[in-house]
């Protein structure tokens, strides 16, 4: 029984040996059997032997022996071997088992032989079993497999299995042994094992996992929101199937996990990992854990499990081996840098400092021999080394050291000290001690550092002297100063600083000093401050800096250079902001006054070119109609001129007089309107009249130059709010302008119309068009598109500006267009219409003109009138006027002479000048009206006067006169103003 404690190898090899020397016996016996010895020999051979002679029957007894020997061991071996052994021949059909594979097996021997035996094993074991097994016989490829026998009670066994051939003398396989040994309870343990290691791991990825429930039958897949988001989804986004799940899965490990979750179906549980792909592209490991859950018929019903991310388990895994590696290295450069780093290290192996460990370092500080023997806190609690130990000029007690504290506390302990070796030899010390633990986190030992930072001290004292003598003179510049890193990080700035913006350190730090800086400053402030950071230029620039007082902005001068050390590398920038202000508002001011007075200068030189240019055509427009008149007066003062030339020269001069009038009110209408007094006489009104009225009156000089005259009227167009006169007037300057500049057989169209909420009147001529330059500047005053002596029209370029401010006065717009010159041009007027026109009668109006076959004696007939003027030409016209219209006129030249007629005559009306030399015409009427009625106070008086303005109009009436009368006056407006004055108009 002794062999039954060799390993299944050693029988293996053993049992081999055995069976060889078995068939060796074999072969010879049989040999010795097929050679019959001859009587004669056998005799001679046993009555003659020959010393060195082996009688032949003699080699097969011994042949025979051995062989019943080598059965006899082959048998016992099998019998007492632990493991089930079996030969085959070199077919691979089983000859033998022993008892043991028997028992293993549960099959007789019977059942053995040959390739029953194969019924026996697990149907999934088969497959394996035979391909390996066939290797075997084909290839004499040894033979190693755990798998499984299926006893008929359905008990299952798990064997390990090994086999390898029989070789014969000859080199050929003779046959195959082989052995099973039974490894269900091996199999049991190592799979109670694994369970227990997956639900280990299972409880240790709590922190990041996500559930899912699987409807097997409906194929319904139900995620949580944790288990989206391991998977890069949104809360949601999961569209809830197993394809949806697969379609997340890496393509190298979909076949695997499908399979895995096929296999648990049958074996109700999942316990696998694999590899997703989230959306952004990122690939993480996850592991699987999941139940399944059967109907009473064992149909799969639903899985519950979870998924967890082991991405990181996965790296740690492959950087394990590598960490162990370099755990060790780092053990041995521990060693190393104990003894080569510049500070005393001391290592104590129990919390009480008792037995300590120093480097070299820790000697050279204590001044002590590297033999000594180290203890911090021996027995008698004094202080085993040649100084003391102190602080703040007191001793330290031993248990109150560094590294004391730290064992004792199990807390770190930091802190200096100094090592006191004489009264003149004083070293400050820093150190640190922080307690060792072992697993049980118990402290075992100390470590501590110590380093001698005497001359660190002395550094900083010096420093600390320097830096305050620094900030001192900082803090007393008026400048705001700073300084900051390499990168532009702001570490310090002095006081002024903060008084000026306000602002805290934690505030200004990093990008938070941009935020006092203007906006419109920031741009150019960054993009230069950068570029000093990547080219160490230094750094200049103008910027505005908020006060956090009044938040008022003001100018201070940037300027910023580097610190460099002796390779010329930068350290710190140093900079300074000065407060600049007064002298740019100075410079500035001196800079405006400088500009206002260029621009005044060269608007000065402008208005005079301007003036001279106006003067020019002024003194044109007014010579040229006097010419006419004066010429005509001349040869009409002859009398020698036929009946027809008469009157043609009356018509001259009356239509160069008229021309001197409009001239005289355009410049008068200016005037209003440059002085804002210009006034309207607003009330519901048609535009149609006021067209159709200036159409009459421009239709002579149309025809003179053959043009055609267009009209294009809506006549259901709505009222407006305005003054008829002055839009007449609009209407007549804008007809009277195309009518100047379209040539001969022109023509000039009118088209007035609605558009929305407006009346929209335009005047489209076909005449030679206006300069693209030239357009900005149409509505101007006094500028004319050509006013050279060349010019072809006349006229002082007021008409159109004019025409501006009446439509602008009639809150309308006016706009011009022109295609270039000799493409005529088009003038828009839009006028706002009235929302709610109230019903407007348009008054009866008198005219002279209408009454032409009346006669004219008739109508001031029986009034007296007093005329009052310093200018004989004057004053004479109105007399002849007055007289040819039947009134009787007394006539004064001042205001002296007006006041006697006045008492003495008793007249009906005056009529005054203004302008008079001596008393004007406001003196004369205060003292009328100063008299009783029966003198003459309450007589009907009117202005007849130069003074045109709105502003004398409002004067005139306000002094006491009843009617203002412009000069100059033609004899039909005096007629009409006298009669409206002695209420005559009335009653026509």
């Amino acid at each position: 029984m002794k062999d039954s404690g060799k390993t299944r190898e050693q029988l293996l090899e053993e049992i081999a040996h055995l069976r060889q020397q078995l068939e060796q016996l074999e072969q010879q016996k049989s040999q010795s059997q097929n050679t019959e010895p001859h009587p004669q020999n056998v005799q001679q051979a046993v009555e003659a032997p020959h010393p060195n002679a082996v009688h032949p029957l003699k080699n097969l007894w011994q042949t025979e022996a051995a062989l019943r020997e080598s059965e006899q061991r082959f048998r016992t071996l099998c019998t007492c071997a632990p493991v089930g052994i079996y030969l085959t021949d070199a077919a691979g059909h089983c000859t033998y088992v022993n008892d043991r594979w028997c028992e293993i097996t549960q099959l007789t021997p019977e059942q053995a032989i040959g390739e029953e035996w194969a019924k026996a094993l697990h149907p999934d074991d088969r497959e394996s079993m035979f391909e390996q097994w066939q290797a075997l016989v084909e290839s004499g490829k040894e033979f190693s497999l755990e798998y499984r026998f299926q006893y008929p009670d359905g008990l299952i066994v798990w064997v390990s299995g090994q086999a390898t051939a029989l070789i014969d003398e000859t080199g050929n396989c003779s046959g195959f042994i082989g052995t099973v040994s039974d490894i269900t309870a091996r199999k049991q343990a190592e799979a109670a094992l694994q369970r227990k290691k997956e639900r280990l791991d299972l409880a240790q990825t709590v922190a990041n996992i996500g559930c899912f429930e699987w409807n097997i039958q409906t194929n319904e897949n139900i995620w949580s929101k944790e288990l989206e988001t391991l998977y890069g989804l949104k809360p949601g986004e999961f569209s809830g199937s197993y394809e949806a799940w697969a379609s997340r899965v890496h393509p190298d490990d979909l076949a695997q996990a499908e399979a895995d979750v096929r296999q648990s179906l049958n074996t109700g549980e999942l316990f696998t990992d694999w590899r997703i792909i989230r959306p952004d592209g990122d690939i993480r490991w996850l592991h699987a854990r999941a139940q399944v859950f059967y109907d009473e018929a064992g149909k799969p019903l639903r899985m519950v499990g979870v998924n967890g991310d082991i991405t990181d388990r996965k790296q740690a895994d492959a950087a394990l081996q590598e960490s162990q590696a370099i755990i060790q290295a780092r053990a041995e450069e521990l060693e190393t840098f104990m003894e080569t780093v510049p500070a005393a290290v001391w290592i104590a192996q129990d919390p009480q400092c008792h037995h300590m460990t120093p480097n070299r370092t820790a000697y050279e500080l204590m001044r002590l021999p590297f033999d000594a023997v180290m203890t911090a806190t021996p027995p008698d609690g004094k202080y085993p080394f040649p100084f003391k130990i102190q602080q703040n000029g007191q001793d330290i007690p031993p248990g109150e050291l560094p590294m004391q504290h730290a064992g004792r506390t199990g807390q770190a302990h930091e802190g200096e000290f100094e090592f006191v070796f004489s009264e003149n030899d004083v070293r400050s010390i820093y150190g640190r001690a922080v307690p060792l633990r072992d697993k049980s986190n118990k402290i075992r030992g100390v470590i501590g550092a110590f380093l001698d930072v005497t001359e660190r001290k002395q550094t900083e004292k010096a420093l600390r002297e320097s830096e305050f003598l620094f900030r001192t003179l900082a803090d007393t510049m008026l400048q705001i100063f700073w300084i900051t890193r390499t990168d532009g990080y702001h570490e310090y700035f002095n006081q002024r600083w903060y008084d000026y913006t306000g602002t805290t350190l934690e505030q200004a730090r990093d990008e938070g000093w941009q935020s006092v800086i203007h906006p419109d400053d920031m741009p150019s402030t960054i993009e230069i401050w950068q570029n000093s950071l990547r080219t160490g230029q230094t750094y200049g620039i103008e910027y505005r800096l908020r006060c956090g007082e009044n938040g008022e902005y003001r100018w201070h001068l940037g300027r910023a250079f580097p610190l460099r050390d002796e390779k010329g590398q930068i350290l710190k920038w140093f900079g300074s902001c000065t407060d600049i202000h007064d002298q740019k508002l100075v410079i500035e001011e001196r800079a405006q006054a400088l500009q206002k007075e260029r621009d005044a200068r060269l608007e000065l030189e402008k208005a005079g070119r301007m003036k001279d240019e106006f003067l020019a055509v002024l003194s044109h427009e007014l010579r040229s109609p006097l010419n006419g008149i004066l010429g005509w007066s001349r040869l009409l003062r002859t009398r020698q001129l036929p009946p027809e030339k008469v009157e043609q020269a009356l018509a001259s001069i009356e239509r160069n007089a008229q021309a001197q009038t409009q001239l005289i009110e355009d410049l008068l209408d200016i005037s209003r309107i440059i002085q804002g007094q210009m006034r309207l006489n607003l009330r519901p009104t048609n535009l149609i009249p006021s067209v159709q009225a200036a159409l009459d009156t421009v239709r002579p000089a149309a025809n003179a130059k053959s043009i055609q005259l267009e009209c294009l009227l809506n006549l259901d167009l709505d009222f407006i709010s305005g003054d008829p006169d002055r839009l007449q007037q609009i209407v007549w300057n804008l007809l009277t302008n195309a009518i100047k500049f379209t040539p001969e057989e022109g023509q000039v169209t009118v088209r007035l119309e609605q558009v929305g909420s407006f009346a929209q009147l335009q005047v489209i001529d076909t005449g030679k068009g206006i300069r693209f330059d030239f357009l900005p500047h149409v509505f101007d005053r006094f500028r004319l598109a050509d006013a050279t002596t060349t010019r072809s029209q006349g006229g002082l370029g007021l008409g159109l500006a004019i025409v501006r401010n009446l439509v602008e006065l009639h809150s309308g717009q006016i706009s011009v267009a022109s295609p270039g010159e000799g493409q005529g041009t088009t003038f828009t007027v839009r006028l706002p219409l009235l929302l709610s026109p109230s019903v407007w009668v348009e008054p009866d109006k008198f005219s002279i003109q209408d009454q032409t076959a009346q006669n004219t004696a008739f109508y001031l007939k029986g009034l007296t009138v007093l005329v009052v003027d310093d200018e004989a030409d004057t004053r004479e016209f109105l007399k002849a006027a007055l007289e040819h219209y039947g009134a009787s006129v007394i006539t004064a030249t001042s205001t002296h002479e007006a006041l006697q007629h006045l008492q003495a005559l008793k007249p009906d009306l005056l009529l005054s000048d203004i302008g008079m030399p001596e008393e004007d015409g406001y003196a004369l009427i205060h003292q009328v009206r100063a008299r009783s009625q029966e003198q003459g106070g309450k007589i009907p008086a009117g202005a007849l006067t130069a003074y045109a303005a709105e502003s004398d109009r409002v004067q005139i009436l306000d002094a006491g006169f009843q009617i203002h009368v412009p000069k100059p006056v033609n004899p039909a407006e005096l007629l009409k103003a006298v009669m409206e004055l002695s209420g005559r108009m009335a009653s026509m």
